[in-house]
């Protein structure tokens, strides 16, 4: 179901209630062009809902008997199943080091509310996570390879520090 703007007050931690509809929004998600990687061919790699519901169950059902409990957190921005969008984060340690940093993995808001609040909102969520963890927040604009997107992370974040390259991947637009 579509959500409205009045369901954008603000971003709330996401929760088992919330399944159904986030995996409808990474199904949107992965189809939209502007954002989901390509494989060497220009294709959409696949979507793979099991693996989608298993990220998210690890983001939203904290008391799992898995080895990565706790080490997720999704923020969305709407009322359960009515939701604009959703930021997924998770604790990562740099392959040469001991210490850690949270990472989003996707943030996405519909197309049709990407004009108000919700990235803001989901943005502040992931900043308020970091700054409480006292963690560096990672967040590229790999995945979605548009000058906008950009533009957004360094108005709100700062200039960035790195940036990702594929060998032999298609990006969605370029």
């Amino acid at each position: 179901m579509l959500a409205t703007l009045a369901d954008a007050a603000s971003a709330r931690l996401a929760g088992p209630e919330d399944e159904e509809a986030l995996v409808a929004m990474v199904r949107r998600m992965h189809a939209d062009p502007e954002w989901g990687l390509r494989d060497w061919e220009g294709k959409p790699f696949p979507f793979c809902e099991e693996r989608v519901r298993e990220r998210i169950k690890a983001a939203t059902v904290k008391q799992r008997n898995a080895a990565d409990a706790g080490s997720a957190c999704i923020g969305v921005v709407g009322a359960p199943g009515h939701l604009l969008g959703s930021v997924y984060l998770r604790r990562q340690e740099p392959e040469l080091s001991g210490g850690r940093y949270i990472e989003e993995v996707w943030n996405w808001v519909a197309p049709e509310h990407r004009r108000g609040d919700a990235s803001q909102l989901l943005l502040n969520f992931a900043i308020t996570l970091a700054d409480e963890c006292q963690l560096t927040l990672v967040s590229a604009a790999r995945m979605y390879e548009n000058a906008g997107r950009a533009r957004f992370l360094q108005k709100r974040i700062g200039r960035p520090v790195s940036s990702v390259f594929a060998y032999n991947a298609t990006a969605g637009t370029v």
